[in-house]
This record gives structure tokens, sequence and C-alpha cells, in this order.
């Protein structure tokens, strides 16, 4: 398995261990958080792209009633999401990250 589709899995399984509206997308363009090595979500209709370390994967997305919903490689988290301006910040149970679109 590769860097990028590891570590989607590993976050969409954190997510799931302690674990924006109307179906579908909602989310547009590309959020990047440089304190994790220029990280990159890029969101287009339903379809988010996760960008790291120089490796993508493809996945699913839907927004409904503050939360996202991620599927990656049939891994599938839901957690808590706010935007605000160009701020995308996604959270659960105290852990935050946040991502600014580019």
């Amino acid at each position: 398995m590769n860097v990028i589709k590891l570590t989607a899995v590993f976050i969409t399984a954190l997510f799931l261990f302690i674990g924006c509206s109307g179906a579908g997308g909602g989310l547009s363009g590309t959020y990047t958080n440089e304190d994790l090595g220029d990280w990159t979500m890029t969101f287009s209709g339903n379809t988010v792209t996760n960008s790291f370390l120089g490796e993508s994967t493809t996945g699913t997305y839907e927004v409904k009633d503050g939360n996202i919903t991620m599927t990656f490689d049939g891994e599938t988290a839901t957690t808590k999401y706010t935007l605000e301006g160009n701020k995308l910040t996604i959270s659960e149970s105290g852990m935050t990250l946040t991502f600014i679109k580019k």
C-alpha cells in the first residue's frame, strides 16, 4: 500500500476510532495543511482527492448537518467540520486539523 493510501486509511481509521450541508458535495477547490508536510485535499462534485508527500488517492465525500463523511478505498469515516471563509476545520474529540483554501 503506498504512503498516501496508508495515510488516508490511517486518518479514516482514526476518525472512526475517536469517533457541509445537503447530499453530495458542498465543498470545492483545494485546501492545504502546511503543518503536516504540504497535505492537500481537493474537492470537486462529490469527489475528494487526498494528496500527501507526493502521493494521491481519490475517494468520495458527503457533507450533512455539520458533518463530513469521506470514503477512501472502501473505508468510511464521519467527523465534524466547519467552513469559515477559506478555512476548513475538521475536528473530533479534541483533535483538530485545519486546511486553508488555495
